[in-house]
């Protein structure tokens, strides 16, 4: 509503007023239909842009008043660039990043800065995640599925809203483990610090057994994207890998 309410004032300065929507997909069926007269005829200044990872979330009605623009993400040789050129960090550090980053160069920036909260989530949730995938193998199924549950819990509650990142690190550290195995070169594992249990992982599982188990990652990340409860995602996962 405050859009709506403000675009149709003329801009003090320039020729433009721009309004950018982040994350347009949490919109509302409500709150899209709100936007639909706007969309359909703004005035000559007024510029809305949505961002968004899925289009199709969209109301049709939506989506055909608007145009569609796709950004390309920046490739992991370019992030990992600019990051180490703006922030003096190693660049095994630097990778980790732009895995991460998913090609978005502005959330890469974010979590490089140590200030930032987004940076300190980023360095418990891999820390927490690390310590767990290094001892997958020598600890008990229960006591795995115990520390999977209060990891859970202590992000839910410190961070919310980065039970994703859970999995994405998941995803990072068996990609790095299918690396090592394939070449067993330790300086282009994203992981670094935990190079050993990287090598060790490898030197454990076959081929086919790491294509299961990153298959299982991404079915755990299918399914948290389905709002299926990130513990029980998570213990499934568990399961899966040992």
């Amino acid at each position: 509503s405050e859009i709506i309410d403000d675009i149709g004032m003329k801009p003090f300065y320039g020729p433009y007023k721009i309004y950018i929507l982040d994350e347009a997909e949490t919109l509302n069926v409500a709150s899209q239909n709100a936007l639909l007269k706007t969309l359909e005829d703004p005035p000559p200044h007024g510029i809305i842009m949505l961002l968004t990872e899925d289009g199709d979330v969209f109301l049709d009605t939506v989506r055909s008043r608007c145009t569609a623009i796709s950004m390309m993400p920046l490739p992991d040789s370019e992030m990992i660039r600019h990051i180490i050129k703006r922030v003096s960090i190693p660049e095994y550090e630097a990778r980790m990043i732009a895995s991460f980053a998913h090609g978005n160069i502005g959330r890469a920036f974010y979590l490089a800065d140590n200030t930032s909260s987004d940076s300190k989530a980023f360095s418990d949730i891999r820390s927490s995640v690390a310590e767990l995938l290094s001892h997958i193998a020598d600890r008990p199924v229960d006591v795995l599925l115990n520390d999977a549950s209060e990891m859970i819990s202590t992000i839910d509650k410190e961070y919310p809203g980065h039970i994703r990142d859970i999995f994405d690190f998941f995803l990072i550290w068996y990609r790095d483990v299918l690396i090592f195995k394939s070449i067993e070169d330790k300086t282009r594992l994203t992981f670094q610090e935990e190079s050993y249990a990287i090598s060790q992982t490898a030197r454990r599982q076959t081929f086919s057994q790491l294509k299961s188990d990153i298959e299982a990652v991404l079915n755990a990340r299918k399914q948290l994207a389905a709002n299926v409860n990130g513990e029980r995602a998570l213990s499934q996962l568990i399961l899966s890998l040992t």
